[in-house]
């Protein structure tokens, strides 16, 4: 599934991926209701050492939600590939 996540930081009419923090993703992914194995997000709300805006390291989704959070990079066209690679793991 792919779904949408506000912004608390910056507000609702803020819309670009760069721009969301760790706490509103991880606030989504404990809300998903439905069983998932993987969340995928943009690379590009992290910076070069996994970091999002409001301090909260990329693996801390991971450990705080329990579930498996990675990050791809744009283009879109990489995300089947960013895929496959998680399932041979």
């Amino acid at each position: 599934d792919i779904f949408p996540i506000e912004n608390s930081l910056f507000g609702e009419s803020v819309t670009v991926s760069g721009l969301l923090v760790g706490m509103d993703i991880l606030t989504a992914i404990k809300a998903y209701e439905k069983k998932a194995d993987l969340f995928i997000i943009p690379s590009n709300c992290l910076n070069e050492d996994g970091l999002f805006l409001d301090d909260i390291f990329l693996s801390d989704l991971t450990q705080l939600s329990g579930r498996r959070v990675i990050a791809t990079p744009s283009p879109i066209s990489v995300l089947p590939e960013t895929i496959r690679k998680e399932l041979i793991k």
